[in-house]
């Protein structure tokens, strides 16, 4: 697989971000009293979840406001593919052909 040139490389800007992300988001943790989405996702930035997606599944009842938003982009995804599915789209064939007779009917000629 060959990859185009890139005319900048973003990891050490991202992983600077993640670092900044994950300091704040431990200062947040100690210093202000969070809701739990607001907690849950400065716990996911903090590294102290490690496998968000397990652990929503695990504390359902503690995150509905999360369920709720994953139930409607769920939602949203399913309305996106079955008006994809359903969509009348054109179709357009190109045939062409040679024909090149051989023995007797050869007299025919090509085409």
């Amino acid at each position: 697989m060959h990859l185009r040139p890139c005319r900048y490389d973003a990891t050490d800007a991202t992983i600077k971000l993640f670092r900044f992300l994950q300091s704040w988001s431990k200062e947040l943790i100690k210093k202000r009293k969070l809701d739990s989405t607001q907690l849950f996702l400065c716990n996911v930035f903090a590294g102290n979840i490690t496998n968000p997606k397990r652990y929503l599944r695990v504390n359902v009842d503690g995150y509905a406001e999360i369920n709720a938003f994953e139930k409607s982009v769920d939602t949203l995804h399913e309305k996106c593919f079955k008006l994809k599915r359903e969509s009348v789209t054109p179709v357009v064939h190109l045939l062409t052909g040679v024909w090149l007779p051989g023995g007797h009917s050869y007299i025919l000629g090509n085409h």
